[in-house]
Order: structure tokens, then C-alpha cells, then sequence
């Protein structure tokens, strides 16, 4: 069966990231001080930046700077100074098998390899644990070389609907990781570089689509069962990826459709279904990304 999941920031929780208003607090109760943002005034510029974060009204820092085009790239430092090392942390740390990454590898392998031609991945998260994560348990228990691994799930199954980090310190470790060497204790993080990857979308409506974003509503059409993990149900977000109840295509397909909705109440549930504009079967709001998968979905 052809799925395509749906990946929004609580899906990255379990392995120590934030969701979207904790990365905005993270920023700016504990700013980093290294962002590779220097210059006359520099100073001043940072403290103008988390002054308006922290007093502008908006729920994250993505929503924030898609009002403050302007202080985009400074924007992006912090967010990218913020994850980096939360992200290598988790690859580090990570005991691959007891989470949802877990739970769903089993399934995509067979006879022998990581077959992926009938999976599909859309994500709303700047980090890349879901593809290190599935390329380091395919070449630990299948024997894959992990770079093509990586490779493969990166350029066939998966788009970052906002682009992703792009630093390079979280594939050295994970592919050490991969072959069994202890990865070294300090790697440095460009985080200019690792910014330099991540997309601000201005908040309008008539913005045109980016490549990802037409990626992911393809896949979407051709899909025949959708699972949304960890995803906040913003409108704006949804009509991106080609889901509205005004889009004829969308509506005309016929899919299974499954969602998590930890920590979400009726009304919110309520209104997600309403935005989404078919069935939708929901787990329950105290259940995590990997209750809900192995309660409802069987694959």
C-alpha cells in the first residue's frame, strides 16, 4: 500500500527536539551565543531579534520570521545553533529499535534490503534523525553501505517541506556510529552552513511552490494511505503540501488517513478534521507517535 507520512515537529520529540513553541522559548530564555553572526552592531541586532521573538505575539519562530522577512538569516542562526546540538545528541545517544523509527524499519525491509518504493516521507522538521535513523539501522542489521543508504532515502522518499540542516557534523557521527568506531567527544558546527539550508516562506497564500512542496503534494495524490505524526495541523502548512478541502485533486483521491494528536483537545481535533476534509481516524491525546502507529495503523 502506498503511504505517505506526514511528519511534524512532535514527531522528533521522542528523541530530545523540541516542537515548535519550545524551540521559541529555547531561543530566547537561552540564546546561543555562537551563530557565526558578526559585524558592527551585531549585538544590537541580536538583542532587537529576541526582543520582537519574545513580545511579537507569534506562536514559534518560524511563524515569526515568515512577518519579519528581514531578519530571516539571523533567525536562522538561532535556529540552527539551537538543534544542531540537540540533533548530534540524539545521534549519539539514540538505542535504534524502541521508538516509532523502530517500529516502522521492520516493515520497510524486504528480502533483505530497505525497500522503500512504496513509503513516502514528508517532513516539517529541520532535523535529519528520521534519515540517519533508518540508514543506520539498514547498515547495522542489513549490511548497507550507510552513505548510500542516506543517499537513497534522501533523494527518492523524503523532502523537507522548510529544508533541513546542513551541517555535516551528524553524518560523520552517525556514519562512525554505522561502523562501530566511537565518534569524537567535540566536532565543530558551521552553523552559517547548517542555516543556510533551512527555507522561510513568506506567510501568504499566492507564494509560489517550492520544488518540496510539489514533491509532497504529488506524493500525497498518489498515496492511498496517509499517517500524520507529531503534526500541528496548521492551515497555511496544510494547503502547502496541496491538502484543502477546496483542492479538487486532493479531495477526488481516496485514502486511509491516520493521525496522532498528543496532547490536542476536541475543539482542535475537531478543526483538523475540518481542514483536512475527509476521514480521519485519530488517536487519542495521551498517546505518543509510536502508541498511536501500534494501536491503529497495521501495515
Amino acid at each position: 500500500m502506498r503511504t505517505v507520512l506526514v511528519l511534524g515537529a512532535g514527531a522528533s520529540v521522542p528523541f530530545g527536539l523540541p516542537t515548535a513553541s519550545e524551540l521559541k522559548r529555547k531561543v530566547i530564555e537561552s540564546p546561543p551565543q555562537e551563530i557565526g553572526y558578526s559585524g558592527f552592531q551585531s549585538q544590537q541586532h541580536k538583542a532587537d531579534f529576541l526582543d520582537r521573538l519574545a513580545l511579537g505575539g507569534w506562536p514559534s519562530i518560524d511563524a515569526f520570521l515568515s512577518h519579519n522577512s528581514p531578519m530571516s538569516d539571523l533567525g536562522k542562526r538561532y535556529i540552527a545553533a539551537t538543534l544542531l546540538p540537540l540533533e548530534q545528541k540524539a545521534v549519539i545517544k539514540k538505542i535504534l529499535g524502541d521508538d516509532w523509527h523502530g517500529w516502522l524499519f521492520p516493515k520497510l525491509v524486504k528480502r533483505g534490503t530497505l525497500d522503500l518504493s512504496d513509503t513516502f516521507f514528508v517532513s516539517f522538521n529541520y532535523d535529519r534523525l528520521l534519515e540517519f535513523g533508518l540508514a543506520v539501522m539498514a547498515s547495522r542489521s542489513l549490511g548497507a553501505k550507510f552513505d548510500v543508504a542516506l543517499d537513497t532515502i534522501r533523494t527518492k522518499s523524503l523532502v523537507h517541506v522548510y529544508g533541513s540542516l546542513m551541517c555535516h557534523e551528524s553524518e560523520i557521527r552517525a556514519h562512525r556510529v554505522a561502523n562501530g568506531e566511537a565518534p569524537p567527544l567535540h566536532l565543530h558546527s558551521n552553523v552559517s552552513v547548517a542555516a543556510s539550508g533551512l527555507l522561510v516562506v513568506p506567510d501568504q497564500r499566492n507564494t509560489s511552490p517550492s520544488a518540496s512542496m510539489t514533491n509532497a503534494e504529488a506524493a500525497l495524490l498518489r498515496a492511498e494511505r496517509v499517517i500524520f505524526l507529531g503534526f500541528g495541523f496548521d492551515e497555511l502548512n496544510l494547503a502547502r503540501i496541496g491538502i484543502s478541502r477546496k483542492s479538487i485533486h486532493w479531495m477526488s483521491v481516496r485514502q486511509q488517513i491516520f493521525a496522532s494528536c498528543y496532547g490536542m483537545q476536541t475543539a482542535e481535533i475537531t478543526e483538523a478534521k475540518r481542514l483536512i476534509g475527509k476521514p480521519v481516524e485519530f488517536g487519542v491525546s495521551s498517546q505518543d507517535c509510536l502508541s498511536m502507529l501500534r494501536d491503529l495503523v497495521t501495515w
